[in-house]
């Protein structure tokens, strides 16, 4: 009988180490990510702007394209070597109206006040070709520091024979406090 009590015992003490030691990995496990209050201004004017809305579809080669929307992410590369500020995420529509397979994703660049953006490779960037007659959506990101003032993407395909390219205001909706 003090077998079997002690064993009893001795089974309840293992088990409730086991579920407390439980707990401490699985706080341990969880990631602590602490995002800093970043501040924006908001979008300096330009005069003569003729760079497109987000919306605007444009062709150039045969290929339809648009910037769909605009905003800033919390999304980040873990351990990558270089840390920024701020991540903006494009959502692009290609439409391929050619007989030739089309790069997208690899056309755009991005300007925040006048100063080249970082490309930003995160896991679902777009970064594919696309058929002719196919048409798809999909996000790019960039990378930068320094509060933005004014965001230019461009669209200047890989493919293109007259050297054209196309301009957006990619300045996103930012619901910005009065300080």
């Amino acid at each position: 009988m003090k077998r079997l009590l002690l064993s009893i015992l001795a089974v309840s003490l293992l088990a409730g180490c086991t579920s407390e030691n439980s707990e401490e990995v699985a706080e341990k496990e969880e990631p602590k990510t602490e995002v800093k209050e970043v501040k924006v201004s908001p979008e300096k004017k330009l005069e003569n702007d003729t760079r497109h809305d987000i919306g605007d579809v444009v062709t150039i080669d045969g290929i339809d394209f648009t910037i769909k929307s605009s905003q800033l992410t919390d999304e980040r590369i873990e351990d990558h070597f270089e840390s920024f500020e701020y991540v903006l995420e494009l959502e692009l529509y290609y439409k391929n109206n050619t007989e030739q397979p089309f790069p997208a994703g690899r056309d755009v660049s991005v300007q925040v006040n006048d100063k080249e953006a970082t490309y930003y490779d995160l896991d679902d960037s777009i970064l594919r070709e696309i058929a002719p007659g196919e048409e798809i959506t999909g996000k790019v990101y960039y990378a930068f520091n320094g509060t933005p003032e004014v965001l230019t993407a461009k669209f200047e395909p890989l493919l293109n024979t007259e050297n054209e390219s196309e301009e957006y205001n990619v300045y996103p909706d930012l619901d910005l406090e009065e300080a």
